[in-house]
């Protein structure tokens, strides 16, 4: 019978062992928040305080947390004018055409907002969980503040669960808002991140500011307009998902060049009560914990990080090679016509131009033929890496492709057929 007993036993611990693998393995491809870039709605938000159309999303304080979306000639996105707050604030999305928005202080009371939502699935005991969202302060309230963060919780927090002037939650903030700046950008999205190792008994997110006044630093933004005295911010974009320590992470340590005298950030900006990397020198000498640092080179330096994740340790190695100012150009600009690429080649009228590294660039683009004479000159715009340029006016041969701008100085040769 005990032997029987002892057999039951070793067979649960497997299928509880095999649960939590097979459930581990579909959590590391999966984004545990539902609707995290608050696309999904119920209905499209005609006043403010409507955080709970975008499901499963809530707001603790009564529901009091907004929701933009572009389909609203109120809360509308990205040109926010709504009736009880005339001023106009133009923020696009991050991720597709609505975002969650929420007050994280104010200056006469302790009172606050939060977007919280409901985990698809638990999180597991001892795993690890790279969390990420981005936020922007909003161009019509007057300040900006820090502690931006977010809390894993196993407790779904309702007006009830309150305290502190009836209004913030006196939890853990899991996630922080890497040096834990105040949030003053108005026109760009700040991405916040971090590591979070797990107990088994998560089920909840909530983001917003856990911390009272006399704890939270501000910054007067613009004068008290449109908005009441508050920093307010938009958020968007949440994602959790596990990640395996062994394996590929979600970030890199990459190896970069600078200009003899100039200093550069190495690692990432990422915040977290359980991540904390160490670094060293090539020689071992120690210099930060932290989970990037700023350093200035007077050679080409080797930097090692050690840190652990999940119990498991983990090192990597940073190079920055320090170059001489015309160096450090002549590489760019070669990295630059490497990577530049034009299609199709031979071509008979329209030439395709791509370079990520030109995106948003204006420069003047040159077809040279084959005795050095300009045949041909378009100013062309590159968006998203990509540009276009007509060649159908010129007689079929061999031309080469200048492109001319500040510190640019490109070739390439095409060839063109009729």
């Amino acid at each position: 019978m005990k032997q029987l007993q002892k057999k039951w036993a070793l067979l649960n611990k497997i299928y509880l062992l095999l649960f939590l693998v097979g459930k581990l393995n579909a959590q590391t491809f999966q984004n545990l928040v539902p609707n995290g870039s608050f696309e999904t709605y119920t209905q499209c938000p005609n006043s403010a305080n409507l955080i709970y159309s975008a499901v499963p999303w809530t707001g603790p304080r009564i529901n009091s947390s907004d929701y933009n979306n572009a389909c609203s000639t109120i809360m509308n996105v990205p040109h926010y004018a709504g009736v009880n707050h005339p001023y106009p604030y133009y923020l696009n999305a991050k991720d597709g055409s609505a975002y969650a928005g929420i007050y994280y202080y104010k200056p006469t009371d302790n009172d606050r907002e939060y977007a919280q939502v409901k985990l698809i699935d638990s999180l597991i005991n001892g795993v690890c969980y790279y969390a990420e969202f981005y936020a922007a302060n909003t161009q019509g309230a007057p300040y900006g503040a820090n502690n931006v963060g977010l809390n894993f919780s196993n407790t779904w927090y309702t007006n009830t669960t309150l305290v502190v002037n009836n209004s913030i939650l006196n939890i853990t903030q899991h996630i922080t808002n890497f040096g834990n700046p105040i949030l003053t950008d108005t026109v760009k999205w700040h991405k916040i991140s971090g590591i979070y190792e797990a107990t088994g008994i998560e089920k909840y997110l909530v983001i917003g500011n856990f911390s009272v006044n006399a704890k939270t630093d501000t910054v007067r933004i613009f004068r008290p307009v449109g908005l009441s005295p508050c920093a307010y911010m938009y958020i968007d974009a949440v994602s959790v998902f596990s990640i395996n320590p062994n394996g590929t992470l979600p970030w890199s340590y990459r190896d970069t060049i600078i200009n003899k005298g100039d200093s550069v950030f190495i690692g990432n900006k990422m915040g977290g009560l359980n991540f904390k990397p160490q670094w060293f020198t090539q020689s071992g000498i120690y210099i930060k914990t932290n989970a990037g640092i700023t350093v200035s080179p007077t050679i080409t330096s080797k930097y090692y990080v050690q840190y652990t994740l999940c119990g498991v340790q983990r090192t990597d190695t940073v190079k920055v090679t320090v170059l001489q100012p015309n160096q450090v150009a002549l590489l760019k600009l070669k990295a630059v016509e490497e990577a530049l690429k034009l299609f199709p080649n031979p071509t008979a009228d329209l030439l395709n131009i791509d370079c990520e590294a030109l995106n948003n660039e204006k420069l003047n683009c040159v077809l040279i033929n084959g005795i050095g004479q300009a045949v041909l000159t378009s100013q062309i715009k590159f968006e998203s890496g990509k540009a276009k340029m007509y060649v159908g006016t010129l007689a079929q041969g061999i031309y080469f492709l200048q492109l001319r701008g500040e510190a640019r100085l490109l070739f390439k040769k095409i060839m063109i057929e009729k």
